[in-house]
């Protein structure tokens, strides 16, 4: 493992606590606030943490993400992903279902050549 690597491992691994445990966080009430928690796996054993990364997708560049974000940071719930995709799995997000296929509202906004704005005021239009 580069230093790099080691150092993207292990601010990640910082985040997540600091998230999920410290009040004065700016992100708390977003995480530790709504009940996400790290597993016992994680929360005192970066090692734990470096080697489910190493043998689950990580690579540099690419970021820590919640499958289901109403859940805490598991070894079933995360994965590496690409940040663009990540963005796409955030609780603020709209999807709609066309076609059988589910996308946020911005997906398909640029899907049909339409601005995210204008999309966005039809949305909340009716």
């Amino acid at each position: 493992m580069t230093r790099a690597e080691y150092k993207q491992l292990s601010y990640a691994w910082v985040n997540i606590k600091q998230r999920c445990y410290n009040k004065k966080h700016p992100k708390y009430l977003d995480y530790g606030g709504r009940g996400i928690t790290v597993c016992k796996e994680w929360i005192n054993n970066k090692y734990c943490f470096v080697v489910w990364s190493l043998l689950n997708g990580f690579q540099l560049g690419l970021s820590l993400d919640r499958k289901n974000f109403n859940r805490g940071y598991t070894p079933q719930n995360c994965r590496w992903i690409a940040l663009e995709e990540q963005l796409r799995n955030t609780r603020k997000n709209i999807f709609f279902l066309y076609n059988g296929e589910r996308k946020c509202l911005s997906e398909w906004a640029r899907l049909y050549g339409i601005p995210k704005e204008t999309a966005l005021y039809r949305y909340n239009a009716g």
